[in-house]
This record gives C-alpha cells, structure tokens and sequence, in this order.
C-alpha cells in the first residue's frame, strides 16, 4: 500500500476545518446578501417606478390644461361677439395661433343652435307655464340640431360636413349640455384623417356658449328650473379637436423611455379598456397592453378624470427600465464568493445609503406635489370667487350701462355714443379679467406680446379720455424680456397710465419702450400738475404695487415729480445680451 492510499488522519482533517468553515461561510454570506440585494433593488424598483408615474400624471395635466385653457379664452372671446363673421373668425384663428403654440390642435370649429328660442319666448313660456304653487315653469327641451358655421383644420383633412355629422352622433348629442359654470366637456375618441390618408386619434373638447340674458333670467330660477333654462339659452358650442400623439410623445420623453404609457378614453375601469377608447390607431395588435400574454415587470392602472370624462392610463415598465435596475448587484455580490466577504459590508453600506436617499427624494417629491395641489385648489378658488363676484357685478354694470345707453341714444346721441363707448370698454375689461382667472404661471423664454398689449391699453384708453396719449414700442425691445417680465411691465404700465389720467389733469401722456442695450426700458411721462412723492396723501397702494412689479420684473422703478412739472415713471429691467 502506498502513503497516497492512507486515509487522512483526524488532525489533517481538523487542520482543513477553518478554510472549508470559511468556505462556507463566505458562501453563505455572499447568498444572503445576494438575496438581501435582489429584494431591495424590487422596493427600489417600485419606488422609481411610482416615481415616474407621478411625474407623468403631472406632465398630462399641464399639457392638456394648455389647450383647455387656450379653447376656453376661445371661446370666451367669441362670446362677446354679436355676429362670428369670417374675418372675426380669421382674427380669433390667428391670435392664438394654434399651429405654431400648441401643434396637437386639428380642428376648432364654432357651431351655433339655430333653433335657440328667442327670449320673448322664454318670457312667454315663463308667464304660460306655472306650476300648482304659482311658480314660473319651463317646459323640458331636448337635445336641437346644431349647425357648424365656421371651421378651421391643420394637419387633416377633415371636413365641415365630416365634422357636423360626428356633432349629431347620440354618442355625442349625450354630452351638448354643459354644466352652469361652462366647464368643458370631453368627447370619447375620435379618429381623424390625416393628410397622408391615415386616421389620427383625437379627442374632441366642446367649450359652451349661452345667450347674453342667461344670467339675468337664471337669476328667477331655481337649481332644478336652470337646467332647463340653460337647454333654452344655450346658443353654441366652440369644438377643439385634439390629436392625442404629440402629447402623449411629449410627455413620455419625460419619462426618459422608462416607463412607457397607453390612455384609454370613457373607460371608468380596467375591463372597458378597449382597442374602441384605445387613444392610438390600429387594432389590438397595435397596443402593448391590449396583446394578450403581455406581462411586463412593473404594471400600473391609474383612472384619470379628463374633463368630465373618465380615462384609464396604463402604465408598464420598459426593457431599458429594468437594464437600469440595481438587481445585477445581487449577482455581483454572489459570484464574488469568500473573497468578496469584506468588500459586500461596504456594499451593503452604499445599498443602504442609496435606499435612504431615494426614500428622502420620494418623500420631498411627494411633499411638493400635495403643495402644488394644495396651491392649484387655492388658485381655483380664487377664480371662482373672481368669476362669481366681481365678474358677475361687470356683467350687471354692462347690462345697466347697456340700457342707459340705448335710453342716451334717442335724447342725447352724443351721451349715448359716449355710454356705449364705455360699455365696449367695460367688455374689453370683462374679458382681460376672465383671462387673467385663466391664465397659468407664465413659462420662461421670449416673448412678442408686449408691444400688442401695451398698444391695446393705448387704444382702450384714448376712447375714454380727451388726453392726447403717444406710444413709441419697440417690438426689438419687447421680444428680449421673458414672459413673466412682460405680464410685469404690462400691469405697471396700466397702473402708471390709469394714474396719470386720472390724477395728473395733463395734456398729454407718452409710454416709450425701448430697448437700451443690457436692459429694456419702459417710461410712462407726463406734462400733468406733478406730486410732491413725500407728502402722506400720495403714499398710496397703486405706488406700492408699481414697486412691487417693478422687483418681481427683476427692474428697479424710479419716479420723478415735481408740483406743477409732471411725472416720469421708469423702470429698468436687465435682461441678457444678444450674442452675436
């Protein structure tokens, strides 16, 4: 027998112990932290995952709100409109300029009722029609037919008589009747032709118009018997077709091309998600989440409230979210064995370092949306409360000023042009008013718009004032202030100029913009009676808010006056030099 043959003594065996208890320890340690990794890449997984979907809700929402918002001051506009002629029409189209602002519009199309009763009749109705109690009564009306008046399309082919149809179809007809505080109202999906041939999914949003004297007769009326009065007052409908692919394109490259998104419209749950409300085109081979056996890592069903309608989006992780997960660590931590032991502790501190952090990050993140939300809510009241007060008495005014001016016309004409004049003053301040409620947060960029706005103020002013008012713009200068700058200057313009006519007694007022090189200048100056600045009486709010504006515009405001001498009002505003 050969010493190779013996069997191993107990002490060789005994003296191998440590590196095979080593061995398997390094072993088990390395499967435990590798299953330890593989679960809280899952958590973290999913934390990004909700991450995304959050932030992409948010995307669609201010995307959408964009074109709602742009369609409502549409719509807005051509309510003060007695007669939507073409070249008013033409003046509606390009002052928003769809095509170039917001490139998702297909269609706009103002359609009228022309079967609208008249209000002698409703007066007529409301004396024939009482109830048991005494109680004026309207009879119910039904859905009218609606005839579309003017139209406007970009990027499809749809037409006029294409459109007016779709407008007739009961899936549609259902949905004319807007609710009393003019809310928009969501058709479901609409497939358009496009210019290559091949439909475009849309969605339609349908903005309502009532007669001039529904207010004033819904004012006699309960909740229940407004209903029926806004069926009889209801004169037209202001339609925006939307195609739905720019946005979803939009918003999904936000999402880096983690996380990938489908919308569903009309669908108030899972089971009615079909290739019918599905906002893409094609069959269900065409749409990842309608193929039978798909079944991605990270899924996610979100009801979506979309203008009074009900959407379903779907949300699924993609191959590129899972290449950019943390799991491959548990592999890294399992194939490195024994001699990796040490190296896994620091590891394991970074893994869980990572998690804290990401955590920290959802959490602020979530922080800022229930603040964000909470501001919106604060913001909608406002409007409301601005649209159900102050508006409301303009309205009244207008109508009393409406009335005295037909009373003027007939005695005094030259009284009655002048009350009209300020009537149509009134309307333009009843508009910009409902535009302000209206508007968001101005984005960063250039702007155009100042020298328009300032020029209209100009033009409101001069019908009202026997002051001789001079406007030199610079379009140069108004383009290189940034639009919240512009919304600034816009408001101290109006304070100064609305100041100066009414307090200065002057004979002439000149607004210059004009831009100066490293800063844009705006003055507004005067050959009034002058103000003595440290005198208590002129320490007013007006100043106070000029001032105000003029910081917020990133400017400095000066004032200059003298008694009897004028006053110069001018602000500075820096803004970035042009490269050459």
């Amino acid at each position: 027998m050969n010493a190779s043959d013996e069997p191993p003594s107990p002490r060789r065996a005994r003296a191998y112990a440590p590196a095979w208890l080593a061995l398997l320890a390094g072993f088990a340690m390395s499967a435990v932290a590798a299953a330890w990794f593989w679960e809280e890449a899952g958590r973290m997984d999913q934390l990004r995952f909700q991450t995304t979907v959050t932030n992409l809700i948010e995307q669609l929402d201010t995307r959408t709100a964009r074109y709602a918002e742009e369609l409502k001051r549409f719509a807005d506009f051509l309510a003060t409109q007695p007669e939507v002629s073409e070249n008013t029409w033409e003046e509606c189209i390009s002052r928003p300029a769809p095509p170039g602002n917001l490139p998702a519009f297909l269609e706009l199309a103002y359609v009228t009722q022309p079967s609208m009763p008249t209000r002698a009749e409703v007066e007529s109705l409301l004396k024939s029609n009482v109830s048991p109690s005494g109680k004026a009564l309207l009879p119910k009306r039904g859905p009218q037919s609606l005839s579309l008046t003017r139209h406007w399309r970009n990027a499809c082919t749809v037409t006029p008589q294409e459109t007016e149809t779709w407008l007739h179809h009961p899936q549609i007809t259902a949905r004319w009747w807007a609710t009393l505080d003019g809310r928009l109202i969501a058709s479901p999906r609409r497939l358009v032709p496009g210019l290559n041939g091949q439909p475009l999914a849309a969605v339609s949003l349908l903005a309502p118009i009532f007669a001039d004297d529904f207010l004033e007769l819904s004012e006699r009326h309960s909740s229940v018997e407004i209903w029926r009065l806004r069926a009889q007052r209801f004169k037209a409908h202001v339609v925006g077709t939307i195609r739905w692919q720019p946005i979803r394109d939009a918003v999904f490259a936000t999402g880096a091309g983690q996380v990938e998104f489908e919308a569903f419209a009309d669908a108030t749950n899972a089971a009615e998600m079909t290739a019918e409300n599905w906002m893409g085109v094609g069959g269900p081979a065409e749409s990842q989440v309608l193929k039978p056996g798909f079944q991605p890592r990270l899924k996610h069903i979100q009801p979506w409230p979309f203008y009074r309608a009900r959407w379903q989006l779907a949300f699924y992780s993609t191959n590129l979210f899972d290449r950019q997960s943390t799991r491959g660590r548990a592999w890294v931590a399992l194939g490195g064995g024994m001699s990796l032991t040490v190296l896994m502790a620091g590891l394991l501190a970074v893994q869980v370092r990572a998690r804290r952090n990401q955590e920290t990050i959802a959490s602020q993140l979530r922080l800022a949306l229930a603040e964000l939300g909470a501001a919106r809510k604060e913001r909608e009241r406002l409007s409301h409360d601005l649209h159900d007060g102050a508006i409301q008495s303009l309205y009244a005014m207008q109508l009393s000023m409406s009335r005295a001016a037909e009373q003027a016309e007939a005695a005094q004409p030259i009284l009655g042009r002048r009350l009209s004049d300020i009537r149509r003053n009134l309307t333009a301040v009843i508009v910009e008013l409902r535009g302000f409620i209206l508007q968001h947060e101005a984005e960063p960029g250039p702007t155009g718009d100042l020298v328009s706005v300032l020029t209209a103020i100009v033009e409101r002013l001069r019908g009202s004032t026997d002051t001789t008012l001079c406007a030199q713009l610079s379009t140069e200068a108004s383009s290189r202030l940034a639009s919240e700058q512009a919304v600034h200057l816009a408001n101290l313009a109006r304070e100064a100029l609305s100041n100066a006519l009414r307090h200065a007694e002057a004979s002439r007022v000149t607004i210059t913009l004009r831009d100066e090189g490293a800063a844009v200048a705006l003055e507004i100056q005067d050959d009034g009676c002058g103000f003595d600045r440290e005198s208590p009486r002129h320490k007013s709010l007006g100043l106070a808010s000029m001032t105000s504006r003029a910081r917020e515009a990133g400017g400095e405001l000066r004032i200059e006056s003298q008694p009897g001498k004028g006053t110069r009002v001018a602000v500075l505003v820096p803004v970035p030099s042009i490269k050459t």
